[in-house]
């Protein structure tokens, strides 16, 4: 439209005739047109560069502020989480272009902890957001509010949430509350390093060695104690592509008439610079991780070691590669031992039974400090042919507590694809240590080489039907009622590249050995022409 009236501007200046001699009337009459065009164009040009320059002063506005609450004009609903009354798990349904949002107020030092079905944004105090899938949990490092936020691509989209915080003085946030500060008294949250005494000044209680080693030690009634160097979630967040792959695998299972209710697959794509995608299905409920366990049993060994709680070598390394690489479960009985002081015995009175619960419980506080949820790896692997023993006897037996309803090690594959992630990262523990574990995990998939092992970590599982030149890094588990792997795996070229973690639950997967090795082969092809 602005073109459209400098165009009648022009023609009514061509009035005047190029070949029309000029005289003085007409030099006249060319000197007012001219003057005419001037204002002319003045009078529209003006407003609209004055109108374009508002805009963009409007825009520099816009970007540089930062509004308190800069979701709010998306949710269609808002929850102000108390939680002493409001209950931990929520439900609802969510339609097209709906925004369900939850508020609670989190403590600098308190732990969140966001347990999602489906995809959420979390918003800090300082509108910083990311995206979660799953479980989430992180250690606060501001005080203010913080916002879950719900949304659908979908008609109707049915929803579960959990929303937690943990570990600060004050419960709750009402409508009509004020938050306690930071400076104000709070005896209950924690610093990473140092402990603040009644005074208000921090006592350094932490051994410099373990501040250099970047290790860190939490309070409980006992003496403190070292737990796990990574505080904080993977960066993962859901992508349709990759989920579309984990659904094509869940009908490839069906196909195969097992059942999908007792499985559950993570898939998180190393290949991309911007990290990292992540598809699940079932990821959140803990299952029995068999030897896949003896992972995190590696990584708070060399913990262990890095900060000189343990001598070197006091497990060899040569003993290491046989728990991680054979799946021996006999070195790995030595490395529980060695890192919890308990050892496998008779049964134990109840005064004995709690020191030494609370010794051999210590694997799972190391991680649960660091935000892996719902996690029990502090029972051994059975058999273990040394010790004489073929399944759980004495105090061994006493962990899994009484009754029908046994206490058994269980983790999540969400977890258990978070330390692959940091293992294949450099994270876990240092990236001297993550490099060796790597090590141990690395597989032959020439089958002139692992057909000629009658225990190997190949058929049945998840490298079987991959090219012989792919590399593989992986952690097998199963006994007579289930089927685990989790692996790291590259293409050939280096291209693609991924984490896989599979756990089926039940006897048939036990039995069947073709389904892990198909899964992967699907999971494979696509993640190959994925881009």
């Amino acid at each position: 439209m602005e073109h459209g009236k400098f165009l009648i501007i022009e023609r009514v200046i061509k009035l005047e005739s190029p070949q029309t001699p000029l005289t003085k009337a007409t030099q006249s009459t060319k000197y007012k047109l001219l003057a005419l065009k001037f204002i002319l164009l003045s009078a529209v040009a003006i407003p609209i560069t004055l109108y374009a320059l508002s805009k963009v002063s409007l825009k520099i506005m816009e970007d540089s502020a930062t509004p308190q609450n800069s979701t709010d004009f998306l949710c269609t609903s808002n929850t102000k989480i108390n939680l002493d009354k409001t209950p931990e798990l929520m439900s609802g349904e969510l339609n097209l272009s709906e925004s369900h949002c939850f508020s609670v107020y989190g403590e600098a030092n308190s732990t969140l902890s966001i347990n999602s079905d489906i995809l959420a944004t979390l918003e800090y105090p300082n509108s910083r957001t990311v995206k979660i899938n799953g479980r989430y949990s992180e250690l606060l490092t501001q005080s203010g509010e913080y916002k879950v936020i719900l949304t659908s691509k979908k008609e109707k989209n049915n929803y579960q949430i959990q929303i937690k915080v943990e570990g600060q003085s004050y419960p709750k946030l009402s409508e009509n509350s004020t938050p306690k500060t930071q400076s104000e008294d709070s005896t209950r949250g924690f610093n990473l390093m140092s402990n603040p005494d009644r005074s208000g000044t921090k006592k350094d209680e932490t051994p410099s060695s373990l501040i250099a080693s970047g290790l860190r030690r939490v309070s409980y009634d006992e003496p403190q104690e070292l737990s796990y160097n990574i505080l904080h979630q993977p960066p993962f967040y859901g992508e349709s592509y990759l989920q579309n792959i984990v659904n094509d695998a869940l009908r490839l299972v069906e196909s195969k008439g097992l059942s999908t209710q007792t499985l559950s697959i993570s898939l998180v794509d190393l290949s991309l610079s911007s990290c990292c995608a992540y598809g699940g299905y079932q990821d959140a409920i803990s299952r029995f991780p068999a030897s896949v366990a003896k992972l995190f049993w590696i990584v708070a060994y060399y913990a262990q070691e890095k900060s000189g709680i343990i001598r070197p070598e006091q497990v060899s390394s040569s003993d290491l590669y046989k728990m991680i690489g054979e799946s021996d479960n006999e070195p790995a009985s030595d490395v529980v031992d060695t890192i919890t002081q308990t050892q496998s015995s008779g049964f134990l009175s109840n005064s004995e039974l709690q020191s030494w619960l609370f010794k051999r419980q210590w694997i799972n506080r190391f991680f649960a400090n660091s935000g892996y949820q719902d996690i029990n790896v502090s029972q051994k692997n059975f058999p273990i042919p040394k010790l004489g023993i073929t399944e759980p006897q004495g105090a061994d037996l006493q962990i899994r507590g009484e009754g029908g309803n046994s206490i058994r090690n269980h983790v999540t594959t969400h977890d258990v694809a978070r330390l692959l992630f940091e293992i294949e990262t450099g994270q876990a523990i240092s990236p001297e240590y993550s490099q060796r574990i790597k090590g141990f995990m690395k597989r032959n998939l020439d089958p002139g080489y692992w057909r000629n092992i009658e225990y190997n970590s190949v058929e049945g599982f998840l490298p079987e039907f991959l090219p012989s030149n792919a590399q593989v890094f992986s952690k097998v588990g199963w006994y007579s009622g289930s089927r685990q792997d989790a692996a790291i795996i590259y293409s050939p070229d280096g291209q693609t590249r991924y984490i896989l973690v599979v756990f089926g639950e039940d006897e048939n997967y036990a039995k069947d050995w073709k389904i892990f090795s198909e899964i992967s082969k699907l999971v494979y092809d696509r993640m190959s022409t994925a881009y």
